[in-house]
């Protein structure tokens, strides 16, 4: 049997409005005897004479449903095996897989009933709701955290380089000779701060200085 688009084309308004209320409520009727038909699959366990290990793999390579259509008429054939009012509700358009897939979880013997009847043609938001009053979370306690105590604000220091305080100034002072090596050597020392008068030699003879002034002591 083929069916295309092509073949709604020529409808009215009004018999085009009929025949999808009419093909709707013929899925959901195929949707219901596909369930039903898979709780009694899943009760004979068939699938496992088939050679699959679950009804999941049977529903998915045999059938040829895809996953998430695969995973919600098994889940619903089996809350209809406990609960067999939902298959009635879902054939008549009260219940949807989805509503059922989320109400599974949270039925009981007490309170099946009263979900049934709340969730009654309500949206996927207004389930979710529902479910969450169900369980609802312990209140998150007060905590009181110390913030950490602001820092100083005082500007840095500024640190002066130690030339600036104590200038050096490199002087030539002879060393004792190396054995093998010149006979004088000249190595640079660094001394404090140069006074301004060691220039010239302060002694009257040179050669009777005693080479404290500063500059004889080369």
């Amino acid at each position: 049997m083929t069916t295309s688009a092509q073949a709604f084309a020529d409808l009215s308004d009004d018999d085009l409005l009929a025949a999808v209320h009419r093909l709707a409520t013929d899925e959901r009727r195929a949707t219901v005897r596909l369930i039903a038909s898979l709780v009694e699959l899943d009760q004979r366990r068939l699938y496992l004479a088939e050679g699959y290990s679950s009804l999941f793999t049977y529903c998915t390579q045999v059938l040829h449903l895809s996953e998430h259509a695969a995973y919600g008429r098994i889940e619903a054939a089996r809350v209809v095996r406990k609960y067999p009012v939902l298959l009635e509700r879902l054939e008549t358009g009260d219940l949807t897989l989805t509503t059922m897939g989320l109400l599974a979880p949270h039925l009981t013997s007490e309170n099946y009933l009263h979900l049934v009847e709340t969730a009654r043609h309500k949206s996927k938001r207004d389930v979710e709701h529902l479910v969450a009053a169900l369980r609802p979370q312990p209140a998150v306690p007060s905590v009181v955290r110390k913030l950490p105590s602001p820092k100083s604000e005082r500007p840095p220091e500024i640190v002066q380089p130690s030339s600036a305080k104590q200038p050096l100034t490199l002087l030539l002072t002879r060393s004792r000779p190396r054995p093998g090596g010149p006979s004088r050597i000249w190595r640079r020392h660094a001394s404090r701060r140069l006074r301004p008068s060691a220039t010239r030699c302060s002694s009257p003879s040179p050669k009777r200085c005693s080479r404290s002034c500063g500059v004889c002591r080369i």
